[in-house]
């Protein structure tokens, strides 16, 4: 095999692929990324069994064929050549030579016989999606995705299409995010759960412009095109939880309308004197037309006012601040619209329409 292609291009593709290799797995192979070259396109794929990535970029091939590099290897030297043209050349040994410039490198090499294909997904289910918009929506539920084992399911977020509309959920036991995205045409019916380390990797591969993503879904796997790049992910199986219940059902009397970056700095103040070793709540009280914010601990106490808008009566009510502000720093909105259901839960949401809604668990300090 032999080919050259540009240091920039080769180098977007590996890092690309390396998402989806595995650093500590008893096959060799899993550890490597599959380099094929043929019809002046190589493509590089990356596999560790639960996600896939491949990845094609326009090169000049002389030869055709395949071979298996070390990733952590092939990726550093990609990204310590100069910039320009590197020609890469495998014998029949598997042995491949580097060259750019007056650079030159050997390493080996492994038969590609023995790298897991990846799994093709069937294309009759489909969405489709800008990939800014599919950018956005993950980022704003990732960070609420479960890590319990005992709970699988919930290692993972709930796509679902309905309407002229996508959904997307996570939870984790303490909060829930929900992110909804306008999709004229969209039907209802995909309803599946994504891992979560598989929509990271997703997010970090999608760019921020127009571009469409096109996602296609069948019973046990997805796949994810962006371009000349592809993600094909295991899907979590099981019945994920019934999750508009968890608000629908409750009876909101306390409703304020604040504005986001004034509650987000006073969250983020109200830590000062709270570390990992002295965690502790955050205590939010609404009275007439103020919120104030409290904490208290060992190291100190902090306490602030903020001007508010009220509907219902007064409360006080105390959270996990980390909850908090991670909802705050997620969300772009100027204000916030914050209900409580006494001290049950309480969601956030836009003052104006039903972009996002999240909840969030308070903490039993009683």
């Amino acid at each position: 095999m032999n080919f050259n292609c540009t240091k920039t291009e080769l180098l977007e593709a590996v890092s690309a692929v390396q998402r989806a290799v595995s650093n500590k797995n008893i096959f060799t192979v899993l550890e490597g990324i599959l380099i094929t070259a043929n019809d002046n396109k190589i493509i590089l794929r990356g596999n560790d069994m639960e996600k896939g990535i491949e990845y094609t970029i326009d090169g000049s091939v002389e030869n055709k064929g395949s071979v298996i590099v070390n990733s952590r290897i092939f990726g550093d030297i990609a990204r310590k050549m100069p910039n320009g043209n590197i020609s890469i050349n495998v014998d029949e040994s598997y042995n491949v030579k580097i060259d750019s410039g007056n650079i030159h490198m050997d390493i080996k090499g492994m038969d590609p016989e023995g790298f897991p294909e990846i799994p093709e997904v069937n294309k009759e289910n489909s969405i489709e999606i800008d990939q800014e918009f599919l950018k956005e929506m993950i980022r704003q539920v990732i960070f609420s995705v479960g890590s319990d084992d005992s709970k699988p399911i919930f290692k993972g977020a709930l796509i679902e299409s309905q309407e002229n509309s996508l959904n997307m959920v996570s939870l984790d036991g303490y909060r829930m995010s929900i992110r909804r995205e306008s999709l004229l045409g969209t039907k209802e019916g995909m309803n599946v759960v994504v891992p979560g380390k598989a929509l990271a990797e997703v997010m970090r591969l999608l760019k921020n412009d127009d571009e469409k993503v096109n996602i296609y879904y069948e019973n046990s796997q997805i796949l994810f095109e962006m371009g000349n790049c592809k993600l094909v992910s295991n899907l979590l199986q099981g019945e994920y939880l019934n999750y508009r219940s968890i608000y629908q059902s409750q009876k909101f009397d306390t409703e304020i309308i604040v504005d986001k970056e004034n509650i987000l700095e006073s969250v983020d103040r109200a830590m000062l004197v709270i570390t990992e070793d002295r965690k502790s709540p955050v205590l939010m009280t609404i009275e007439d037309e103020s919120l104030i914010i409290n904490s208290k601990t060992e190291l100190g106490a902090v306490k602030e006012k903020l001007n508010i808008e009220k509907t219902g009566h007064d409360i006080s009510i105390s959270f996990n601040p980390k909850f908090l502000i991670d909802v705050f720093k997620t969300v772009n909105d100027e204000k916030l619209k914050i209900s409580f259901a006494g001290e049950n839960i309480c969601i956030i949401e836009p003052v104006i329409g039903e972009e996002f809604l999240y909840v969030v668990l308070p903490v039993r300090t009683g």
